[in-house]
């Protein structure tokens, strides 16, 4: 979070993490492709050593990691996202309004 001169209150509402959904991790698409067999070009890559030379002939010195810390929430697996008392009280507001309406 930014730390900026503020008077007031901020609130902070928490969400899952849209790009990871709360897993805290994001699959690398090369492996995703790699296990689910598709062709890179007009190569085909049985085996990780297959993947492993692959790479190499692309300028890879190694495989990349199957996942990796999910860029977005930073591994927390969840989005925070700050508001003032007021925005989120007109929120919570509507979402009563809205209830009561059922």
């Amino acid at each position: 979070m930014s730390q900026r001169p503020f008077n007031g209150f901020i609130i902070i509402q928490r969400n899952i993490c849209p790009k990871c959904n709360g897993t805290k991790i994001i699959r690398n698409p090369i492996w995703d492709r790699f296990w689910e067999g598709k062709q890179w070009g007009d190569k085909e890559l049985a085996t990780v050593a297959d993947l492993q030379q692959f790479m190499q002939e692309k300028g890879e010195s190694t495989v990349p990691a199957e996942a990796f810390t999910c860029p977005k929430c930073g591994g927390s697996g969840n989005e925070d996202i700050e508001t003032s008392l007021k925005e989120a009280l007109l929120k919570l507001g509507d979402v009563w309004h809205d209830r009561k309406k059922d």
